[in-house]
């Protein structure tokens, strides 16, 4: 997740890996459409119902919080998958 740099940094910011490749980050997602549902609910239904693949169409990455000590999973969801006339469009839906 370090080699992303940010493109676009409107509603949801658009980040491009060093592939090429636009991609969303799944909280910003959440956050932006101001979900009520807890995150890591509401993004693993809507990637599941989508039959999205991981390490194809996401990827997660896991980070130690230094605080409590916890373990929180983000979510790099690429960009065409997200945006597509198909289930995840259910992503804009709260």
């Amino acid at each position: 997740m370090a080699d992303l740099k940010i493109i676009e940094n409107e509603l949801v910011p658009v980040y491009e890996t060093d592939k090429g490749v636009k991609v969303v980050n799944g909280r910003d997602l959440h956050r932006a459409l101001e979900s009520k549902q807890d995150f890591s609910t509401w993004v693993k239904k809507r990637l599941s119902e989508c039959d999205a693949v991981e390490n194809e169409d996401f990827d997660r990455f896991h980070k130690k919080m230094e605080a409590n000590n916890a373990t929180m999973i983000d979510y790099i969801i690429k960009l065409d998958r997200a945006t597509l006339p198909h289930p995840l469009s259910k992503m804009l839906l709260p």
